[in-house]
């Protein structure tokens, strides 16, 4: 399996170098050994090769190849290929025809498609739809679905400089709809409706806003799956106000700062957040704001607060700071997270992150944590990049955590200008 996944790999990396001079190609090679206990209770030491790359001509196809393999101890040799499509422009009808294996995010989560999607954008309307299907696959550990078979119609309307008087103006506006069916055990459908709206606004105590809408229901549970309710206001050039809604279950891998907020420490809520974020100086910025977060349907409610800020202290060094309090039902959390980016030359580039939490669970009550993470990345040429990073953090109460990681980068472009006629 090892040897006939690298084969054709090598094969069709290998094809894109011999391609005609119509053709160009891009794309990054990714290579990294990697040691955590994030998984299990056990240290794990494996080594991933990633690969990315894309082909277009100048007319009408484009293609694309995204890939990855994982050597461990325990696991052995495992592969897999996220991306594997072939793209066509049509112009007896304007449209595209994309077939094969290819990622697509939308209310269900990220993941990758076996099967077509079809686009047909309407000329000079600013409208266009897509009409896709095939079997999902999960996308490694991120939110995802897998099913038998799923298709879905999505179509959006964008329009620019909509409308405007003496005080208001709508620059932009952007309407999405999606209709999606999708098979495992059971067949669930659903249908999920957004909207972003941007302009301006000609009085003395508001100049600038925006405001989304994210909405998914689903129709055989007759339940709300996602609801997302955003508005951002600005006061003055310097200072603008956030106020947001939402309904949504916490993603289940999270990075190492997040693991310092409480928000994602919960599982599915409602969270209602206020924030003021002001620009004091060009270099030096705060936020601060209240939240409300509610589960179980409403028997648990709880308050919060949070604050922090931004300061570019030199063109070279960046400080940030972060702390986070949030009391719900039986749970509370309190949390610090101090960050510095430091580039050191044109070339290297250092950064230092320090978390402190103390929280309260059902299932292992208090827990006190302290963590630490180091990063650095050294651009050796224009084309290979080296990472180091390394993060541990102490818990209290649960096994701590640790993570090391060498990673390469090679990023590779074969351009060729287009031949005159």
């Amino acid at each position: 399996m090892k040897k006939f996944f690298y084969q054709i790999i090598v094969c069709l990396l290998f094809s894109l170098s011999s391609v005609a001079y119509a053709w160009n190609w891009s794309g990054v090679l990714k290579s990294k050994i990697q040691s955590d206990n994030r998984y299990s209770h056990d240290a794990r030491v494996f080594s991933e090769v990633w690969g990315s790359v894309q082909v277009y001509d100048y007319q009408t196809w484009n293609g694309g190849i995204d890939f990855v393999s994982r050597e461990s101890d325990e696991e052995g040799f495992e592969a897999e290929i996220f991306q594997l499509y072939l793209e066509k422009k049509i112009s007896v009808i304007p449209s595209l025809l994309k077939g094969g294996r290819f990622q697509r995010a939308d209310n269900l989560g990220f993941y990758s498609l076996d099967g077509f999607s079809y686009t047909v954008p309407l000329k000079n309307s600013g409208f266009d739809f897509e009409l896709y299907a095939g079997v999902p696959r999960r996308q490694e550990d991120v939110r995802t679905v897998t099913a038998d078979w799923l298709y879905g119609l999505e179509t959006r309307w964008q329009q620019q400089d909509v409308w405007s008087n003496d005080w208001l103006t709508i620059d932009n506006l952007l309407v999405t709809s999606d209709f999606q069916q999708y098979a495992d055990e059971d067949v669930s459908t659903r249908i999920s409706v957004s909207s972003i709206v941007e302009g301006n606004v000609a009085t003395q105590w508001l100049t600038h806003y925006e405001l989304s809408l994210l909405v998914s229901y689903e129709i055989d549970s007759a339940q709300f799956e996602d609801i997302l309710l955003n508005s951002a206001f600005d006061l003055t050039e310097a200072l603008r106000v956030r106020l947001s809604y939402e309904f949504f279950q916490p993603e289940e891998n999270i990075n190492f700062r997040q693991k310092f907020f409480s928000r994602y420490a919960l599982g599915r809520q409602d969270l209602l957040r206020l924030n003021f974020d002001y620009q004091v100086t060009p270099y030096f910025r705060y936020h601060a704001g209240a939240q409300r977060a509610a589960r179980n349907q409403g028997e648990d409610i709880g308050y919060g607060a949070f604050a922090g800020f931004k300061y570019d202290y030199v063109d070279d060094l960046s400080l940030q700071a972060d702390i986070d309090y949030l009391e719900l039902g039986q749970e509370r959390s309190e949390n610090i997270y101090l960050g510095a980016d430091y580039s050191i030359n044109s070339e290297m580039t250092a950064g230092l992150i320090i978390g402190l939490g103390n929280n309260k669970k059902r299932l292992y009550g208090n827990n006190q944590s302290v963590g630490a993470e180091l990063n650095s990345k050294y651009r050796i040429n224009n084309h290979l990049h080296l990472d180091f990073s390394g993060s541990y953090i102490w818990y209290s109460t649960i096994e701590n955590e640790y993570l090391t990681a060498l990673k390469l980068t090679w990023y590779l472009d074969h351009f060729q200008a287009k031949a005159d006629r």
